[in-house]
């Protein structure tokens, strides 16, 4: 039975662009070109540019955490985990990987191809792909690279993304095709919930993704 695959992620450390404090508080950031540094530095007017800008660098920076956290290159796999049908019945066996047991996933992922995911291709592979390869791990950053198959070759890794390619996300999927699986928070909650060390709460949404996308993989024929 195919295994089902499913991560989480946050910025990395290392790599995440720091933003200075003077231009952080400034009336005009996230555009530098427009702040007057010149008032800004005067004190009375230092306090008026802060309280101005605090709503707005509030907002913006979930979506700057949101920009890093999915690009492969800037990002750092936090929770990995896989779903494995039990023969005989519907029980999906989920567990999660930590990075040191990632050679035991992929001869797991070997002995029970093919492969299922969403959005796997183009960013779950890529991810576990060069975070092994920053990490010291070659050999399972070149496997990981080899599920990478063309987009619409679902014989050895089949992404439900490419399946329907217009329809948006998971979710959006899920909802779409009448299936009910309760949902545990959304993607945006990820680091916060990372932040405040609620390890549990990441593990479950993971979890909820996987038998999301089992059971949009039995409803469309990939897994029958």
């Amino acid at each position: 039975m195919p295994v089902i695959l499913d991560i989480e992620t946050i910025p990395a450390e290392q790599l995440y662009p720091t933003t200075p404090d003077w231009l952080r508080e400034s009336k005009y950031y996230p555009m530098p070109k427009l702040v007057d540094l010149e008032q800004y530095k005067r004190e009375d007017t230092k306090e008026k540019y802060r309280l101005l800008n605090e709503e707005m660098v509030a907002n913006f920076e979930p979506e700057r955490i949101k920009e890093f956290s999915v690009n492969h290159f800037f990002c750092e796999p936090i929770c990995v985990m896989s779903g494995l049908v039990s023969r005989g019945n519907d029980d999906l066996n989920i567990r999660e990987w930590d990075i040191c047991d990632y050679d035991y996933l992929l001869d797991m992922i070997r002995m029970n191809l093919p492969l299922t995911t969403f959005c796997g291709k183009p960013y779950d592979l890529p991810v576990l792909s060069l975070w092994c390869a920053k990490t010291g791990m070659p050999v399972e950053a070149r496997r990981f690279s080899a599920l990478r198959t063309p987009i619409y070759d679902f014989s050895t890794h089949a992404d439900l993304y490419y399946l329907y390619p217009k329809c948006p996300d998971l979710d959006t999927f899920a909802k779409l095709m009448g299936i009910k699986v309760e949902k545990h928070g959304s993607g945006a909650d990820i680091y916060k919930w990372h932040i405040a060390g609620k390890k549990a709460e990441i593990e479950k949404h993971c979890e909820q993704d996987i038998r999301i996308t089992y059971e949009l993989a039995k409803k469309t024929g990939i897994i029958i």
